[in-house]
């Protein structure tokens, strides 16, 4: 990756276009301590259920959680 640079800047699209998107008239009702991505608030407010993301691999949280011990 050294010495990698782009040819053109990625660019998204002027925030005003993006903001006319429907999703963004969807209410967000969310309150409480779970730190919810924008699309689990969008489908709690449809009714949906939030699906939990899956966890990490026991092996990865124990090798994690020994290096914070090391700390």
């Amino acid at each position: 990756m050294a010495g990698f640079t782009p040819k053109k800047p990625k660019t998204s699209g002027p925030p005003g276009k993006q903001l006319r998107d429907p999703a963004y008239a969807i209410p967000d009702d969310y309150v409480g301590r779970t730190g919810l991505s924008w699309i689990h608030r969008w489908g709690l407010s449809k009714g949906m259920p939030v699906v939990s993301e899956p966890r990490e691999p026991k092996a990865l949280a124990d090798a994690f959680a020994a290096i914070l011990r090391r700390q």
